[in-house]
């Protein structure tokens, strides 16, 4: 398998959470050569290898397919984008970040930070609420382009390094679907002694949990978001008012 090859079809899938099409289109190409049946279901790819039978183990591969990014909030008379942010951010690392704007159409931009020398020695970690995003066009011009809701994702193409190393965006998700697809390609043409379901969704609504249990019986998240309950809250799920990351519930949804 063609790890570069692979991981830069997936990473150049942009899709901040809530906004999966693209890399949904990617993972379902990619999937369907592996699988007896691949489809998109609610915001998920799921496939399914073997036949599922009564007393035959069911075996459920998962990973994330979307990415960290922002939301457009507003446009200010100067010109400048501001955000929120969609999933969990460094905002150390945000000052001078390249990004795309994904409105009508696709627009490039950076990430205002205030120079070194300005700053008078004092060091800011700048919040959400005060990122500005300049694309270089006016007010007018981008409110022809680009609506609240809009998504921004990074841009950061990936590059290899030394050694098997490769730096990148959202490798995280990404190298989850691509150790699923390695799997998968091992077990090609062998008789398997179980059914393997992989499913790939966003992190964000209870959709995905619901599509899967209905699938397989099971219930289950992306990543550590293994829902358990009632209610998932930043990556964590409360039972019964405790915190808890438990995988496998007989009965999920009563």
């Amino acid at each position: 398998m063609d790890w570069m090859n692979l991981l830069g079809q997936l990473t150049a899938a942009s899709s901040v959470s809530g906004s999966e099409e693209n890399i949904a289109d990617t993972v379902l190409s990619l999937l369907s050569p592996y699988c007896d049946s691949a489809e998109q279901r609610q915001g998920n790819v799921l496939g399914t290898l073997g036949e599922r039978q009564p007393g035959k183990p069911h075996v459920l591969l998962d990973a994330h397919m979307d990415q960290v990014g922002f939301l457009v909030t507003a446009i200010t008379e100067e010109g400048f984008l501001r955000v929120g942010n969609a999933g969990g951010l460094d905002f150390r690392l945000m000052p001078a970040q390249r990004v795309t704007v994904h409105g009508k159409q696709d627009i490039p931009g950076v990430i205002c930070c205030v120079p070194p020398h300005l700053q008078g020695g004092e060091e800011h970690v700048l919040s959400v609420t005060e990122l500005a995003i300049d694309t270089g066009y006016t007010k007018a011009e981008l409110e022809q382009i680009v609506t609240q809701g809009d998504t921004v994702s990074f841009a950061m193409p990936l590059l290899p390094m030394e050694n098997d190393r490769v730096c990148g965006r959202s490798l995280d998700d990404r190298s989850g679907i691509a150790a699923i697809l390695y799997a998968l390609s091992l077990v090609q043409g062998e008789e398997l002694l179980c059914t393997v379901l992989h499913p790939g969704g966003d992190r964000r609504t209870w959709r995905n949990h619901r599509c899967i249990y209905h699938r397989t019986g099971y219930c289950s998240g992306s990543g550590r978001d293994f829902c358990a309950g009632t209610r998932r809250r930043s990556g964590q799920v409360r039972k019964n008012g405790r915190r808890s990351y438990d995988r496998h519930f007989a009965d999920p949804f009563p």
